[in-house]
């Protein structure tokens, strides 16, 4: 499932850990008034909400460069 992917990946590179992706689909399909089964399938809106705890320090890689002082 590409949006579920693309949501995780998005909320990893921000930070996020034990991420939940939660995906709802709504397809927008017009049907006629007049008693027949007619649809027409005008598109559909995918919506992809991924949620996690920030990152703690621990769970990083160190940056490459970085010193402290």
């Amino acid at each position: 499932d590409v949006a579920r992917q693309k949501a995780e990946e998005l909320a990893h590179r921000a930070g996020a850990s034990e991420v939940k992706v939660q995906v709802k689909r709504k397809d927008q399909i017009l049907r006629d008034k007049s008693g027949s089964e007619e649809e027409i399938f005008l598109g559909t809106e995918v919506i992809a909400t991924a949620v996690g705890r920030p990152r703690m320090r621990a769970e990083t890689a160190p940056s490459r460069g970085s010193t402290r002082s």
